[in-house]
């Protein structure tokens, strides 16, 4: 069964049949990064593989932690742009604070996503220091507690993609700390009565790869490789996890990322979402041109930042992207 009404007025062909192409994968008894299961390592890597995505369970991330990043979301965004926009810092690249409706377009979109954002980058990041909205003293504390959980969720699934690649455990973790890594926290307001909305039109991640705990309403689609767009359901409790583009790089596509987007459809309410996106420091190579050329995890975000319209940077000065 597919939804005609957002395929008529969005252009999106959606199925809601009940599909096995978003698997589910449980952490259950995994609690040694260095050493994880071979089970895992297969549904992981099969995953990961073929859809780019995967439900996680038994995650051990408290459901506290998430419950009280969403309250301060929610307390912080309860302000409108103007009493924010102190917060934006558009000379750093939209990296830390602010980010008002509208500012970012999906990389090809002529129409911005209708959302606004908060950048927080990772405490280990010396390359930015983040801005803290004085109006609601618990959202740095709350986010502050998530990403570190997150981190954990993140050495564990990229230790079984490091087994997967036939690779040494802990090298993809050595390539991410000290990096770039942030946390979003999301508001997409309501669609205007009539209307769909467009919350983040189709796009693929920049970074390696991207954590998301259930968001408070439905909406994040992913398109599989034959083309369908499949809903994935907020399922409380689970998290959400996604390759991005650099993984799909430097692993010369043996892990897919996949478009995704997230559509409010007409007489949904507000969205709340705190996607966690998982970055290589900034000198890992993800490509080596035939000439010795290095195609940078640097290169790559600048590129990216600068097409979605967060940053003016001279692209000049990079590399081409690679194609494959």
């Amino acid at each position: 069964m597919t939804d005609r009404g957002l395929r008529s007025r969005l252009g999106v062909e959606v199925t809601h049949m009940k599909t096995p192409e978003i698997p589910a994968i449980s952490l259950a008894g995994y609690d040694d990064p260095q050493h994880p299961p071979q089970h895992v390592v297969d549904a992981i890597g099969d995953a990961l593989s073929t859809v780019g995505f995967m439900t996680v369970v038994n995650h051990d991330v408290p459901d506290a932690l998430i419950d009280a990043a969403y309250a301060a979301s929610r307390s912080v965004f309860a302000h409108d742009d103007a009493a924010l926009a102190q917060y934006a810092r558009p000379d750093l690249g939209g990296q830390v604070g602010f980010i008002t409706t509208g500012a970012e377009n999906s990389k090809g979109a002529d129409i911005p996503n209708l959302m606004r954002f908060w950048h927080i980058q990772h405490r280990l990041n010396p390359d930015w220091t983040n801005v803290w909205p004085e109006e609601t003293p618990a959202f740095k504390q709350a986010m502050l507690a998530l990403m570190d959980a997150f981190d954990e969720i993140a050495q564990k699934i990229l230790a079984a993609i490091d087994v997967y690649l036939d690779q040494k455990v802990g090298t993809l973790w050595q390539l991410i700390r000290g990096g770039p890594s942030l946390l979003r926290p999301i508001h997409n307001p309501a669609p205007l009565p009539g209307y769909d909305s467009i919350g983040t039109s189709a796009h693929t991640d920049i970074n390696v790869i991207t954590i998301l705990p259930a968001a408070t309403a439905k909406g994040l689609m992913v398109q599989t490789k034959s083309g369908v767009w499949v809903p994935i359901p907020v399922v409380p409790g689970s998290l959400v996890v996604n390759t991005a583009d650099m993984l799909e790089m430097i692993t010369g596509k043996r892990i897919t990322s996949r478009p995704h987007q997230v559509i409010l459809p007409e007489g949904s309410g507000e969205r709340f979402s705190i996607p966690y996106f998982v970055h290589f420091i900034k000198e890992t190579v993800l490509y080596t041109y035939p000439d010795g050329t290095k195609f940078t995890a640097w290169h790559y975000l600048v590129r990216r930042l600068t097409e979605i319209g967060l940053w003016d940077y001279d692209l000049s000065e990079v590399p081409p992207e690679p194609t494959f």
